[in-house]
């Protein structure tokens, strides 16, 4: 996910471009894919990685390569609330990833954190968490955001909101449990 700026990309298959602010690439390494990500001309891109394991059945499937521009993904506003549905399903809303294995993924915006609540049901048999990605200036400086643990559903709002919000904003990401040994 670009959180801000450009990031240009490419790799061996044929795939490149430059994303903007809000987009998402989305990738299936598969058998294998060389792949470079940099910053539009040697400036600054701010961005999220996520990388998702694949069952043992799975791990040598096709490379796939998607980019989910921000402008063409389904966007659900209710409760005060902007949810932008990137994988899986919500509210009879399915998310444009294609994937080899069960996963949700949003970005969620509260546009006020303190008074409001949202209650995102994605799949209850999904285990998931939510990165902040607003924070107050403090936390933001030196410190990386941990995870925040979410129960299926989902509840938001002020219990898992940072005091000093105007705007709130966290990825959601969840998947079926791979039953991997631990």
């Amino acid at each position: 996910t670009v959180l801000g700026g450009v990031l240009e990309h490419g790799d061996n298959i044929g795939n490149a471009g430059a994303l903007t602010t809000g987009d998402v690439q989305w990738m299936t390494a598969g058998r294998g894919i060389i792949h470079r990500e940099l910053a539009f001309r040697d400036e600054r891109a701010h961005t999220l990685q996520l990388w998702v394991n694949l069952p043992a059945e799975r791990k040598l499937t096709g490379t796939r390569y998607q980019d989910l521009l921000a402008a063409q993904r389904p966007v659900i506003e209710r409760d005060g609330a902007r949810i932008d549905l990137i994988a899986g399903r919500a509210d009879g809303i399915t998310g444009p990833a294609v994937n080899e294995w069960p996963i949700s993924g949003a970005v969620i915006t509260l546009a006020n954190p303190q008074n409001g609540r949202l209650r995102f049901a994605a799949a209850a048999r999904y285990e998931g968490s939510a990165l902040p990605l607003s924070l107050p200036r403090a936390a933001s400086r030196g410190s990386e955001a941990a995870p925040l643990a979410l129960p299926r559903p989902a509840s938001f709002g002020s219990n898992t909101s940072p005091p000093a919000l105007r705007l709130f904003a966290v990825w959601e990401a969840g998947g079926a449990p791979l039953a991997l040994p631990r």
